[in-house]
């Protein structure tokens, strides 16, 4: 890639982006159509291959995955287990 470095993620590529859009516009003294055109060739290719990284990273996981970063609250548990055995007693 002539115009992207080190893009690793969707977030960094648009940063990357918006910033040589800034630098390269046509309206800018430094700027052209041709660079904006084939950063923005550039941009699509890179957006396409990060997003179907991120897509098969992502079917790639397994369910319990997100279940283990849970942190557990019991209080409501036990507050209708209370209720359950409240009403069992009466």
């Amino acid at each position: 890639m002539r115009y992207f470095n080190n893009v690793n993620t969707l977030e960094e590529l648009r940063k990357q982006y918006k910033e040589l859009l800034k630098k390269y516009h046509p309206d800018n003294p430094n700027g052209s159509t041709e660079a904006t055109k084939e950063i923005n060739v550039e941009y699509d290719t890179l957006f396409k291959t990060l997003k179907d990284r991120h897509e098969h990273n992502a079917s790639n996981t397994t369910d319990n995955t997100d279940y283990n970063n849970m942190k557990y609250d019991y209080s409501l548990f036990w507050i209708i287990w209370n209720m359950i055995f409240q009403k069992m007693k009466n």
